[in-house]
């Protein structure tokens, strides 16, 4: 049995209408396939309408499956997220329109609960709330360019920045992080970390170095990070990565540099 056929154990948390919402082992869902790695807080499957993101085809319809990293105190938003986006698309809402309204929905619903938080999406750097991190985790020193990488809480970054933060993020994508740092969600599994890391500082290489868009970063990275999954990389591994390993991991796999 491959990866791509496994089965994904599910607990049973409730039904909403013709929807059957479960809570699932998302590290296991990302490890069952590359494309699979994009399932981050939620996961359903619309068919074609569906976008990449949260749409899987090992999904069965009807079904909503939530990430067991969600901390309890943040789940009904991801719930009430997902809901709005299937029945976005079940009134006539294209994938995009009924993503973009699942989103709004939640903004309203955080902004409701956290009154005392900023507007969210902020566009230019401010100088980050110390509630935003837990702790360092490691730093990354490459010549002059050393990158502190942190564990932060993953519930205040979606409420002050950006609703669909998920797992780990830098500077290069993000404007409010700073260039110098990587942010990784700590409600994720200990054992999934190093892999993120080794994401988010290949995708910050290419974008930096090589001035490449997010999505192409982004499609390398994943790329990267797959070969990893299943096997182990440690946090001292992280910790000793360099552009030249990274460019070296690149060539060691056959994959294209393309801009």
């Amino acid at each position: 049995m491959n990866q791509t056929t496994k089965t994904i154990a599910k607990k049973k948390l409730g039904e909403w209408g013709k929807y059957t919402v479960y809570i699932v082992d998302d590290r296991a869902v990302r490890n069952r396939a590359q494309y699979a790695q994009e399932f981050s807080n939620y996961g359903v499957n619309i068919g074609e309408k569906g976008l990449v993101t949260v749409n899987f085809p090992f999904i069965p319809f009807n079904e909503i499956w939530i990430a067991r990293s969600v901390k309890l105190f943040e789940r009904h938003f991801i719930i009430n997220e997902a809901l709005t986006y299937v029945r976005g698309v079940d009134r006539g809402l294209s994938g995009g329109a009924a993503y973009d309204a699942a989103i709004h929905h939640e903004q309203s619903s955080r902004m409701r609960t956290n009154k005392k938080r900023k507007a969210w999406h902020i566009q230019k750097p401010v100088k980050v709330p110390a509630e935003v991190y837990i702790k360092k985790y490691l730093t990354i020193k490459n010549h002059s360019d050393i990158v502190k990488v942190y564990l932060i809480n993953g519930r205040v970054v979606r409420d002050i920045y950006q609703i669909d933060y998920v797992e780990g993020g830098h500077g290069y994508v993000y404007p409010w992080i700073p260039k110098d740092e990587i942010w990784i969600d700590s409600a994720l599994d200990t054992r999934e970390i190093p892999l993120i890391v080794l994401h988010e500082y290949t995708e910050r290489t290419l974008m930096k170095q090589r001035k490449f868009p997010y999505v192409k970063a982004h499609n390398i990275a994943s790329k990267i990070e797959f070969t990893y999954r299943g096997k182990s990389l440690s946090k001292k591994q992280a910790s000793s990565l360099t552009t030249q390993i990274v460019f070296r991991m690149i060539r060691a796999h056959h994959i294209k540099l393309y801009k």
